[in-house]
């Protein structure tokens, strides 16, 4: 595989992630972790050296079976910094919106192609591309969608109207749903329905309540996200312990999240000071990806912000709200193949998210 140059400046120094406003990090800090048998274990320890409590914590090797891995392949031109992860049945499509690239790779990680523009329309910010009838779709955060062929070919782009996008997938009735950020002046609901195939806006779906307390909160990180499964798609609030379900544009179910760790969220004041922001990012759990699995159960993560960098866990609970299991300080979990019942973590000993690992749940 062609590497990276050295010190190429696109590429934070140490370990790459992004902060709840879109910027890299670095990381600031150092971190010790020891692996046990039983799991993690941390200790608290005293200024005289002596330990004050011991926490064992479970792993992912309790839970996953890993089964192959793989790296993705960069050049001087190509670099995987912030990769959004879809998995199609004969390789991965990855969208980077710190590159501001569009990428399809084989299964085994070999890169096939790589654009950054569609028909002299640069990409900005492009956050997710998706397969849409027989071609390809890839939208950025500034609501612009750029159609193109399965190849990287041609293609156009159409404007959706939406001024911060954060997720894009298709939706049941052969139709795309763009999710998006949360904005206390727009009313109308949180998942942009379009039609698969003008991609005309045909529905609004999705607002959840949000407490007059946690509107500064909601401004900095609020954001939506939603997996499908057959006519039922599933949609979370990133502030919210709750996965609403909705079939035929109706919410039918709303689910309480069965986590035992999660933070609840706490009020910010709006335009607060950046140590302020920093600090609430570090002590707050936000989730940033639900996935739902072959047997109707779902994964769940969230993360916090720690010196600048993404810290993961993720849950397991049935379809029915059931605790499974949860782990924290996971690797990051980028994609889920519904169909081959696997995941796509990031390799938790590379330094950068280029080295992929296959797992499936126990």
């Amino acid at each position: 595989m062609n590497q990276p140059p050295a010190g190429d400046s696109r590429r934070p120094v140490g370990a790459a992630g992004t902060d709840p406003w879109g910027r890299s990090g670095v990381l600031g800090g150092l971190t010790l972790i020891v692996a046990v048998s039983v799991g993690l274990m941390t200790a608290c320890v005293q200024s005289d050296g002596q330990a004050m409590n011991v926490v064992f914590e479970p792993t992912l090797d309790e839970f996953i079976n890993w089964e192959a891995s793989f790296s993705l392949e960069e050049n001087d031109s190509v670099l995987n910094i912030t990769p959004a992860v879809t998995v199609v049945h004969d390789g991965l499509l990855i969208a980077d919106r710190s590159e501001n690239q569009v990428r399809s790779y084989n299964l085994d990680g070999s890169l096939r192609w790589a654009l950054r523009s569609v028909s002299g329309q640069m990409l900005t910010k492009v956050l997710s591309v998706t397969p849409l009838r027989d071609s390809l779709l890839a939208i950025g955060t500034d609501g612009k969608a750029h159609a193109l062929a399965t190849d990287g070919s041609g293609g156009r782009t159409i404007s959706l109207n939406i001024s911060e996008a954060h997720y894009a997938a298709p939706f049941p009735g052969n139709r795309m749903a763009v999710a998006t950020r949360f904005s206390p002046g727009d009313t109308t609901g949180l998942l942009r329905i379009f039609d698969g195939v003008r991609l005309t806006e045909v529905a609004r779906l999705f607002r959840p309540r949000v407490e007059p307390a946690l509107l500064g909160a909601a401004s900095l990180a609020g954001w939506a996200g939603f997996s499908v499964r057959a006519d039922t798609a599933a949609a979370y609030f990133s502030l919210a312990d709750t996965i609403w379900l909705f079939s035929d544009d109706t919410q039918i179910e709303a689910i309480p999240l069965p986590s035992r760790r999660r933070l609840a969220a706490e009020p910010l004041p709006r335009n607060s000071a950046r140590k302020d922001r920093v600090e609430w990012a570090a002590r707050t759990s936000m989730i940033n990806g639900l996935w739902w699995k072959r047997d109707g159960s779902f994964l769940v993560q969230y993360m916090e912000f720690v010196d600048n960098r993404a810290r993961y866990s993720l849950l397991h609970m049935s379809r029915e709200g059931e605790y499974l299991f949860e782990v924290a300080g996971s690797s990051e979990l980028l994609a889920w193949d519904a169909a081959a019942d696997t995941g796509y973590f990031v390799d938790p000993t590379a330094d950068e998210p280029n080295r992929i690992v296959i797992g499936r749940l126990r």
